[in-house]
């Protein structure tokens, strides 16, 4: 490996290269994916001629949310064949809609301009008849929407907004209410691609290196990293100019050669002003018809500071692993000289029987000396895992209940305190005992990383950056087939976790999940709202009502098909109760009938309790987990971390 780093930094610029066009793909899938998700809605909706009649008072409180929670979609618009438009466009302080109608045979264009309050009522309204001649069925995302199949939508080229004259795109669909009427209609949403642009204009990569995106057409979406680039007006100027007219002509000679080779995707290498660069291109597809290229270029130079520390990181690892094996083996060779004693003192038992009880006790002291070492451990752990005073001074109403199945356990919990958010979460490792312990030291650590080191603060992008950081700590982060483990050592351990953050200033809770969810329990006919839609009781009593808000149903570790952690935002009420877990609790075996107690039965536990001060509902809770396992072993470690608001 040293002699490679020092023929060639080939290999290290590839990765950077391949690094950057990866976590550039995941931020156009998190910018593209709520357009997609809530077009398809809106179909839905419109299939079901919920979005026939264009009234902004209907329509309106429908789609506000979506526009008001994902700022890439400026506009909505619906239009039929027969020319009729509503559009809804977001202004900076108000709402904007156009109505195109033909009362009397003639074309009428209708402006209203609303001012809503939080919840949505009306302020102030003003109202305006257009004169100009504009027909939405000359526009491309019309044209486009009505060669859509069933499922499909189609994508615009990118271009300027008639309206509002920003960059964007248009993604479209259609749908026919009646099958035997030849009317349709087309939905469409505006992204705006000022947000791609702000994004890669700002990406590090190494000294001298850019990232950029660019349309099918060959014009720019995502601007390179530039001292021009810096404000949103300087932003809008230049998205959507050819790229040779931006006078980077380190950019322009790759993509020059990048045509040259056939746009194929492997990087390659070039000179520019007498040093040598290499690039990288990848491919975004949007819809069926329209791609993105994703550009990456680096000058050789920026490699070798990395070259430089990657040989110490090699050295250092090889002198560590050296000193590992030489303990191995010392060890290995105590254990044989230990086994030859054993063999010799087998023979002696029949001449002297003495030694039996001698053999005994040494056996005794040294299953005691791993005991021992065991439970130094668990004073470890329990250092490790944020004190109770702590905790009482950030969630005064709380407790938990935490039961571990050996003397260390694979469960944890973590509180974490940044500006005005308090950020706690129950976290369940795989296994328990002695490797599940290992695994909580990680996925602490990692917790604590992602937000002391990274500064995250929402809890998607935490999970995100933990699902990275346990990866990079069992090394399954490797690019190619040559660079991963042998399987025989291809560690599939992980966690399940439920986090939550919650902003003291305003009551507002972000949870996110991975497999493991949140209950929330609330006075009775008190609506839960979560990411500004209501959610139906999971179950109820005569005073109170418990919410299952779901978990994304993948882990954190090295699995397949992983996709980023998706954000609930919940508004909280004061005398609301959320409670995180592990499964501990749900699955031990107990009762007349030696059955699993079940998420049900914990539901309705919960449920009880909510009217209880926070002390009692920890001994009723403990009372009941005893009562139920009885003389059944325990079969989990068992975390219930409970937060009265």
């Amino acid at each position: 490996m040293l002699f490679n780093l020092s023929q060639t930094v080939e290999h290290l610029s590839q990765s950077i290269i391949q690094n950057t066009t990866a976590e550039t793909v995941k931020q156009l899938d998190r910018f593209f994916d709520p357009a997609i998700g809530n077009l398809r809605i809106a179909r839905q909706w419109g299939k079901a001629a919920i979005l026939d009649e264009a009234r902004p008072e209907s329509l309106n409180p429908r789609f506000i949310p979506i526009l008001k929670n994902y700022q890439q979609i400026s506009s909505m618009l619906i239009a039929n064949t027969s020319g009729e438009e509503y559009m809804l466009l977001r202004e900076d302080s108000t709402w904007l809609n156009r109505i195109v109608s033909y009362p009397d045979g003639k074309q009428k264009i209708s402006r209203y301009r609303y001012n809503y309050s939080e919840e949505m009522k009306v302020k102030s309204v003003e109202s305006t008849v257009d004169s100009r001649i504009y027909d939405p069925r000359e526009r491309p995302w019309f044209k486009g929407g009505l060669r859509a199949q069933g499922e499909d939508m189609v994508w615009t080229q990118p271009y300027i907004f008639f309206t509002t004259k920003d960059p964007g795109i248009t993604v479209s669909m259609n749908w026919q209410v009646q099958k035997d009427s030849s009317e349709k209609f087309v939905i469409a949403f505006d992204i705006m691609l000022i947000d791609i642009s702000a994004y890669t204009s700002k990406l590090e990569i190494a000294k001298n290196g850019k990232a950029f995106i660019l349309s099918d057409e060959g014009k720019i979406i995502g601007l390179p990293k530039d001292s021009r680039f810096l404000t949103t007006d300087s932003l809008r100027r230049y998205v959507l100019s050819e790229y040779s007219s931006l006078g980077i002509d380190e950019m322009s000679l790759a993509i020059k050669k990048w045509n040259e080779t056939g746009k194929k995707n492997e990087p390659f290498k070039f000179k520019y002003d007498n040093n040598d660069w290499w690039a990288g291109f990848h491919s975004f597809k949007l819809g069926i018809d329209n791609s993105f290229s994703i550009g990456v270029i680096v000058p050789e130079d920026d490699f070798m500071s990395e070259v430089n520390r990657t040989r110490t990181v090699i050295i250092s690892g090889f002198l560590l692993v050296l000193v590992l094996t030489l303990l191995v083996i010392r060890g290995y060779n105590q254990k044989q000289k230990a086994f030859a004693l054993l063999e010799i003192r087998n023979k002696m038992i029949i001449e002297q029987n003495q030694e039996i009880a001698a053999n005994r006790d040494e056996i005794s002291q040294q299953r005691n000396e791993i005991t021992d070492s065991i439970k130094y451990s668990k004073k470890i752990q329990t250092a490790v895992l944020p004190p109770e005073s702590l905790i009482k001074c950030l969630l005064p109403e709380h407790f938990v209940f935490f039961r571990p199945k050996d003397i260390v356990s694979g469960d944890f919990f973590w509180v974490q305190k940044t500006d005005e958010k308090v950020l706690w979460a129950s976290v369940d490792c795989t296994d328990h005992g002695v490797p599940g312990a290992f695994m909580s030291i990680i996925g602490y650590n990692g917790l604590n990383r992602a937000v002391k080191e990274y500064n995250l603060l929402h809890p998607g992008d935490i999970l995100d950056k933990l699902n990275k950081l346990v990866a990079e700590t069992f090394r399954q982060d490797k690019v190619s087939s040559e660079e991963a483990p042998p399987p025989d050592i291809n560690i599939r351990d992980g966690m399940d976790i439920a986090l939550c953050s919650l902003d003291q200033s305003n009551g507002m809770l972000e949870f996110v999940g991975a497999n493991n969810p949140l209950y929330v329990v609330r006075k009775k006919d008190i609506p839960l709202i979560v990411n500004s839609n209501s959610t139906d009781a999971d179950i109820s009593d005569e005073t109170n009502s418990l919410f299952e808000i779901k978990a994304d149903r993948q882990p954190i570790g090295n699995y397949a098909d992983t996709s980023a952690f998706r954000n609930n935002e919940i508004q909280l009420k004061e005398g609301d109760s959320l409670y995180t877990f592990s499964d501990g609790f749900a699955d031990q075996f107990g009762g007349e009938k030696g059955k699993k107690f079940m998420a049900r039965q914990l539901k309705t536990l919960l449920l009880e309790v909510q009217d209880m001060p926070v002390s009692e509902r920890y001994d009723t809770i403990e009372k009941r987990f005893l009562k139920w396992k009885e003389s059944y072993e325990q079969v989990d470690d068992v975390l219930i971390f409970g937060v009265k608001v």
